[in-house]
């Protein structure tokens, strides 16, 4: 008796062993977010009334002409953390799947390229003919680099994780403040062709919407024939603010074939004959955005953090109005892919979507004056707005710390060191009265958002190798421990099934215990997780092949 109950209780220990590996793999490896409700909101600049000093020292709203609006505002920048611009530009964004960032450069002196190079010279030739109309920018993914949740990053303008834990378990359905939500409250007139995954993400968002499935990754032109036939007609249409197209023939190239093929420079070619004929059709008042949403590995695979599947590309042109000076943003050529949410805000005049961590880019932006503006008193004004909407959201959700872990003393050192830099900002940025003073302030803003940036990136991006070294060693000793006494178990209670069933050998004995074993673990795995199964029955035309997810 002593015996049977040592040999539980050791069993029992291994079990929590077993757990115990298994949390720590999963602390290391399934990043886990939990997501945000709140939604940013503001007044249009049109609806704006100026305060005046009224009777009895108060102080009384009324209307007021454009350059007093400009001077009431940059009395006070707070208020304008609460304003919506007019729009800048209607915006045609293609996204291209799995297009990596040298897909997208061109050298004339290459000549024996590699299927995946100079294919889209369109690019280039864009770059040198209206320098000041166009930029091409590496455009840098957080993992993990899936097609889900670089969507969810490029219109939430937050990390999203393996795991974002929301209200809508049941539903791929974003439930975070993002960018198609807000062109939804402004009423303006959204266009999606492509890829399914958008309208999972948002169901009944767009004013029209073409949406094909993405599951065959053997099928490369399917969705892309689709598009081209369709594209043009909805911008001869002429009533929309913004065009989506998600276009998946470089994906499943890449996942059917790898870059090297020829059928990648067939796919990247046709790519730069919709481009051209994008830019041709265009008409002024319009921005073209070309990005990438992830890259991809020498195999065609992505998911993970490489370099070659976190660099992917963006390529922006301006129709009419000129983009604004690169020094804006220091001369950068490498932006991360969450700068896009709060750069497309801006120029589409709606709030910046409450998660938000990117910061804006500049030389992104048509050069669209409002009222009496300068130029740099505008870009103030949006960068202070971005600012603001990032300290709300790291105010409400909280330090950038892991739940389990402790105070680090550096870290909090270096939490109040951002505090202490924010109130100096916010007391230096109604002093700003010139270009350089911008620039300077720009710099030192930049770095403050950063930091908040990295903090997060800390928790829900970047992997733990020791936490999943240490809980796959733990869950090994622990599974063979276990595998060990579970067949030394089966080996004595087989005699007794052998004598009990009448069996012609204890062998038998022992692989029908086995077998029992083994269903009744089944069926209890099942009972125990039944609602997912069904759920995931249910959903598994819309799952797919998770590579290109």
């Amino acid at each position: 008796m002593a015996k049977s109950r040592n040999f539980v209780f050791v069993l029992v220990w291994l079990s929590l062993l077993i757990s115990a590996g298994i949390h720590l793999f999963s602390k290391g490896f399934l990043l886990t977010r939990v997501a945000q409700t709140n939604v940013s909101s503001c007044i249009n600049y049109d609806q704006y009334r100026c305060e005046s000093d009224g009777k009895n020292g108060s102080t009384q709203k009324s209307d007021c002409s454009g350059s007093e609006k400009v001077s009431s505002i940059l009395r006070d920048l707070d208020v304008a953390a609460g304003i919506c611009f007019p729009p800048k530009a209607r915006v045609i964004l293609l996204v291209i799947d799995a297009l990596r960032y040298d897909f997208g450069l061109y050298n004339a002196e290459n000549t024996h390229p590699a299927p995946y190079e100079n294919n889209l010279p369109i690019l280039s030739e864009l770059l040198r003919k209206h320098p000041d109309h166009s930029r091409r920018l590496k455009f840098v993914a957080d993992p993990p680099t899936t097609t889900m949740q670089r969507l969810k990053g490029i219109t939430t303008g937050s990390l999203p994780t393996f795991i974002d834990i929301g209200s809508n378990f049941a539903s791929p359905e974003i439930n975070e403040d993002n960018l198609i939500d807000q062109l939804v409250r402004a009423n303006r007139t959204t266009v999606f062709l492509g890829d399914s995954t958008w309208t999972e993400l948002f169901p009944n968002r767009f004013t029209r919407e073409y949406p094909l499935p993405s599951f065959n990754i053997y099928d490369l032109d399917t969705v892309d024939s689709a598009i081209e036939r369709q594209l043009p007609r909805e911008m001869g249409r002429n009533d929309w603010d913004v065009i989506v197209a998600h276009f998946l023939g470089v994906d499943h190239c890449g996942h059917r074939y790898g870059p090297s093929h020829d059928e990648m420079r067939r796919k990247l070619r046709e790519m730069n004959d919709v481009i051209r004929n994008v830019t041709e059709r265009m008409a002024d008042g319009t921005t073209l955005l070309v990005i990438g949403d992830h890259g991809m590995t020498k195999t065609g695979d992505h998911g993970g953090e490489t370099e070659d599947e976190v660099e992917s590309l963006l390529f922006a042109y301006s129709k009419g109005s000129a983009l604004l000076p690169r020094a804006y943003d220091g001369h950068a050529d490498t932006m991360q892919q969450i700068d896009l949410v709060p750069t497309l805000a801006t120029m589409l005049g709606v709030p910046v979507p409450y998660s938000n961590l990117g910061q804006i880019m500049f030389q992104l932006l048509p050069d669209a004056r409002v009222d009496t503006f300068l130029r740099y008193q505008l870009a103030l004004v949006h960068l202070w707005q971005n600012a603001r909407q990032v300290q709300n959201y790291f105010q409400q959700y909280g330090e950038p710390r892991p739940a389990e872990s402790p105070a680090d003393p550096e870290q909090e050192q270096e939490l109040d060191d951002e505090e202490n830099m924010f109130l100096m900002l916010t007391q230096r940025v109604n002093s700003v009265y010139t270009e350089a003073a911008f620039q300077s302030f720009s710099g030192d803003l930049r770095h403050y958002l950063k930091g908040i940036l990295e903090g997060y990136r800390r928790v829900w991006v970047k992997f733990d190798p020791q936490l999943i070294s240490h809980g796959l060693l733990i869950t090994f000793l622990g599974t063979t421990s276990y595998a060990f006494l579970l067949v030394f178990f089966a080996a004595q209670t087989g005699y007794a099934f052998h004598e009990v069933f009448g069996l012609t050998s204890a062998q038998h004995g022992v692989i029908l215990f086995g077998s029992v074993a083994s269903i009744a673990l089944l069926a209890l795995l099942a009972m125990r997780h039944w609602v997912s199964i069904t759920e995931n029955m249910a959903a598994w035309k819309r799952s797919a092949n998770v590579l290109t997810r």
